[in-house]
C-alpha cells in the first residue's frame, strides 16, 4: 500500500526577464501609479495531497510531465501548471494517472479567438474549457511500457457532458462535437543502470474525418545517460521531435477547443502548447548537459534547435499543404541554480537566440519559494 499523511505544498517564483524587445516578469511593480498584485501565475503549486491505501488524490493547482524525456507529447513540461484534480495510483508493477483540470480563462490576446466573429457562446467569459488526461504505465523489468488519451473539452455557456470525462469515450463518440482528442503511446527500456531510451509518438482524433490521419501525428525521441559520483550527479540527454501541422490546432468551428493553456507575460497572456513543446508544424531537436552537486548547486547547459513551418499557427487551424516554407530557430542557454534545505532556490539563466531577423540575447532571474505543510 501507500503511507502518508495529508499535506498542504506550495511553490511560487518571482521572474525578471529581459531580452528580445520585451520585458517578463511577474513582480507586484508600480505601473502608472497604480500598484499591480502578485500574478496568479506566480504560483506553479497550490495543492492538498490526500494519500489513500494504493494511491493518492491531489487538489488544487499542480504542474503534470508524464514520460521519461525532457518534454512530452501527453502534458507537456513546458506547461507551468494545472488547476484540477489529479489521480494517482500504484500497483507491483503498474501505475495511472488521471487528471482533470479546467483551463485559464484569461481574457484572450489581441489576434486570439476572442477578437474574431467566432459565436459569443465560445467567449472565454463564458466558456468552460476543461483538460482531460487519462494516463497507465507498467513496468516490465528494465522496460516501461505507457499508453494514455488526453482531450480538450469546450463547454459552450458552461454546458457539462459527461461522457467527455471518461477514457476513450470522445475519441469513438460522434456525440461530442466540441471535444479534440489525442491517444499517446510510449516506451522507456533501459539497457543499463546508467542509460535509458525513450519513444513517444501520438495521433489526433480529426474533427474533419479518418481521411486526413497522416496530417494529425507527432512523436519524441531521446536517450539519457546518467553518471553518480561522490561529488554529485552529472546529466547527458539528447531528444529529437516532429509534430504534425494539425498536431494540437484543429478547424476554426472548434475554436476554443485546442491544446492551449493560457499563461501571463508581465501585462498580457500568451497561449501555451499543452501537447507539445513548441505547437504544431515543428522539428526539433534539443539537449542538456547538466550537473546537480551534493551541496545544493547545479548547473546546465541547453541547446534546442527547431525547424518551424511559417504557414501553421497555434491559434489557427487553418493551414494548406502546398508552399509550405520552414523557418530555423535556435537557443543556447546556460542555467546556474543554488538551492537552500530545497526550500528556496534561486536561478539564473542567460540565453542567446538565433532567428531570421538575427541574434537575440535575453536573461532571466528567479527566486523560487517551496514549502510543504504536514
Amino acid at each position: 500500500g501507500y503511507s502518508g499523511q495529508p499535506s498542504i505544498q506550495v511553490t511560487a517564483g518571482l521572474v525578471r526577464g529581459y531580452g528580445g524587445g520585451q520585458e517578463f516578469t511577474n513582480l507586484p511593480i508600480p505601473t502608472d501609479q497604480v500598484t499591480v498584485p502578485l500574478d496568479g501565475d506566480a504560483f506553479t503549486r497550490v495543492l492538498l495531497n490526500i494519500p489513500f491505501g494504493y494511491g493518492d488524490i491531489t487538489l488544487g493547482r499542480f504542474p503534470v510531465h508524464l514520460g521519461t524525456g525532457l518534454n512530452s507529447l501527453c502534458a507537456s513540461s513546458e506547461v507551468p501548471y494545472f488547476d484540477g484534480v489529479r489521480l494517482a495510483t500504484r500497483g507491483s508493477f503498474l501505475k495511472t494517472s488521471h487528471v482533470g483540470a479546467v483551463i485559464s480563462s484569461r481574457e484572450a490576446g489581441k489576434g486570439d479567438v476572442s477578437d474574431s466573429s467566432f459565436p459569443s457562446n465560445y467567449d472565454f467569459g463564458e466558456t468552460t474549457i476543461v483538460y482531460v488526461l487519462h494516463y497507465a504505465e507498467a513496468f516490465l523489468g528494465k522496460a516501461r511500457i505507457g499508453i494514455g488519451g488526453q482531450s480538450m473539452v469546450a463547454a459552450p455557456n458552461n454546458s457539462v457532458d459527461f461522457q467527455n470525462y471518461l477514457p476513450l469515450v470522445p475519441w469513438v463518440s460522434a456525440n461530442s462535437p466540441y471535444t479534440n482528442t489525442q491517444l499517446i503511446g510510449d516506451v522507456t527500456f533501459a539497457p543499463a543502470p546508467w542509460l535509458e531510451l525513450y519513444l513517444q509518438g501520438g495521433v489526433q482524433s480529426p474533427p474533419d474525418g479518418w481521411g486526413i490521419l497522416g496530417l494529425h501525428g507527432a512523436v519524441i525521441g531521446g536517450g539519457k545517460v546518467v553518471v553518480v559520483s561522490p561529488d554529485g550527479v552529472s546529466t547527458v540527454q539528447l531528444e529529437a521531435g516532429w509534430t504534425s501541422s494539425k498536431w494540437g490546432s484543429y478547424s476554426d468551428e472548434y475554436a476554443l477547443s485546442r491544446f492551449i493553456q493560457r499563461v501571463g507575460t508581465g501585462q498580457n497572456s500568451t497561449g501555451m502548447a499543452i501537447s507539445s513543446p513548441y505547437g504544431p508544424g515543428v522539428i526539433w531537436g534539443s539537449g542538456i548537459l547538466g550537473f546537480q552537486s551534493n551541496k545544493g548547486f547545479a548547473a546546465d547547459f541547453i541547446f534546442e534547435i527547431m525547424g518551424k513551418n511559417t504557414s501553421v499557427d497555434l491559434i489557427s487551424g487553418s493551414y494548406a499543404a502546398t508552399g509550405a516554407s520552414y523557418e530555423l530557430f535556435s537557443i543556447v542557454s546556460l542555467n546556474f541554480e543554488y538551492a537552500w534545505d530545497n526550500q528556496l532556490s534561486v536561478q539564473l539563466r542567460p540565453s542567446v537566440g538565433q532567428y531570421p531577423q538575427g541574434f537575440v540575447p535575453s536573461v532571466s532571474l528567479t527566486v523560487r519559494f517551496d514549502v510543504d505543510y504536514l
